[in-house]
């Protein structure tokens, strides 16, 4: 009988005697007894509070955690390998697609084309940030020519080899 619910309960057993611990550390002189303080937590079968966190759930909790950070850096990881091949394959299509001097023509008719449409903004700007902008809106534009996997078809295709 008694043995038996014992052996059934040790996760529990260690939570009791763990909180019978703490009641006792914060306030020693209420109990003259504290050996008979645990036998009765036990044999009674108190429960622990859901306020109070054990070791056992501390560690588990600091677990989940190490592991939730773990896959959120693995997640991180991806996304840029993610973003760096997007941008390759855009790079790849701009270098097979236009030859330098076009890109260059392509870059010049973007700026006259947002000079024309608000000169003003633009006035403020260094013409290396103009520049910088201008190049960003014809890359923006090559790349809706290019096809590219979800990130999710990424991870996939990683994880299985496909484009390691």
């Amino acid at each position: 009988g008694a043995g038996k619910r014992f052996l059934r309960r040790p996760v529990r057993v260690l939570d009791q005697l763990e909180w019978a611990d703490y009641l006792i550390k914060r306030n020693p002189e209420a109990f003259w007894n504290p050996a008979g303080f645990y036998v009765s937590m036990l044999r009674d079968n108190l429960p622990v509070p859901s306020t109070f966190e054990t070791s056992r759930q501390r560690a588990m909790r600091q677990a989940d955690r190490a592991a939730n950070e773990q896959r959120q850096a693995h997640l991180d990881e991806l996304r840029l390998g993610y973003d760096q091949y997007c941008a390759a394959e855009v790079e790849r299509h701009i270098e097979t697609t236009y030859t330098s001097e076009r890109f260059v023509a392509l870059v010049d008719e973007q700026k006259q084309k947002l000079l024309r449409g608000k000169k003003a903004d633009f006035d403020r700007w260094t013409p290396e940030t103009f520049h910088e902008y201008a190049t960003a809106q014809v890359r923006r534009e090559a790349a809706r020519a290019v096809s590219v996997p979800s990130f999710n078809e990424y991870v996939d295709a990683i994880q299985g080899g496909a484009l390691s």
